[in-house]
């Protein structure tokens, strides 16, 4: 799969396999990536460990339906689009 250019969401970017997705998308040359989970210092941690263009931190329960619709929301329109979504399962 091609990444360069592409707008990312993963979802559980905090640590673990949400990280490691998070930094393997980066390496890809994602255009823009956003990190989204609840724990914001491990958020800072995960942007810290990522060289992209752009990355978003955004602290998010993506189990409340109204907080995940304002997260697409924001990420299409600061990015101008999504491509690529990575939920880990909760």
């Amino acid at each position: 799969m091609e990444l360069e250019g592409k707008i990312a969401v993963v979802t559980g970017a905090a640590s673990g396999i949400g990280r490691r997705t998070a930094c393997m998308l980066a390496d890809g040359s994602v255009a823009a990536l956003a990190l989204v989970d609840m724990d914001v210092n491990g958020l800072e941690e995960t942007a810290a460990d990522i060289n992209t263009a752009r990355t978003l931190q955004i602290n998010c329960d993506v189990s409340d339906e109204v907080a995940l619709r304002a997260l697409y929301e924001r990420v299409t329109a600061e990015c101008r689009g999504l491509d690529i979504v990575f939920i880990m399962p909760g």
